[in-house]
């Protein structure tokens, strides 16, 4: 079987630590919990263009190079690497692929086949792919992703997608039959 894996809030812990950068670096007091929008100006306010200086700033500080794996996604992405091809199909933007590479080294060495980026977060560039495309072109059986937008376009293209509790998607209607919330890695590792 073919897996596609989002990197962020997915593999690791990306909110948590964007959370906090920004309340350290603009004096916010926010939580993770606070997190229920996907959409970043819907929670620190602001316009798209000034979210996306935070991140652009967020990407050269140590918060972002001190990412931490997701609890269990190490062994989880072990585990099904033995019997299945993974990749990873991020939204991250191209100009952090060198960063995104070098972490994917050292925290899932050889595990997945290749890295495809998407670059729906970059705001300079239209390279912009779709999830579901990429999913199409790669014969992707199975998507691991937190992002409600991703998640209803590629259920449309593959068998299953698989939905790590986030507090911007535990309110979404997912009304796709092969659309699975869970909670625990280990719940996944029974249903693959």
């Amino acid at each position: 079987m073919n897996i596609a894996v989002d990197m962020d809030d997915v593999l690791v812990d990306t909110v948590l630590s964007l959370n906090i950068y920004h309340n350290w670096c603009f004096g916010t007091n926010y939580e993770y919990d606070d997190y229920k929008d996907f959409r970043l100006s819907k929670v620190w306010g602001g316009t798209r263009d000034e979210v996306q200086k935070k991140i652009r700033h967020y990407y050269r500080t140590y918060f972002f190079r001190e990412l931490g794996v997701c609890l269990d996604a190490f062994g989880a992405m072990l585990v099904m690497s033995q019997k299945h091809k993974l990749f990873v199909v991020t939204s991250r933007p191209k100009y952090i692929e060198k960063e995104t590479r070098l972490f994917l080294d050292c925290n899932f060495k050889s595990i997945f086949q290749d890295v495809i980026f998407t670059d729906h977060c970059n705001d300079g560039e239209n390279y912009k792919r779709k999830k579901s495309d990429v999913c199409q072109e790669l014969r992707i059986d199975v998507l691991f992703d937190d992002c409600p937008d991703y998640i209803h376009d590629a259920a449309k293209v593959v068998s299953m997608v698989m939905v790590p509790k986030k507090p911007w998607n535990r309110n979404e209607n997912f009304t796709e039959n092969n659309v699975i919330l869970f909670s625990r890695w280990v719940d996944v590792l029974e249903s693959i």
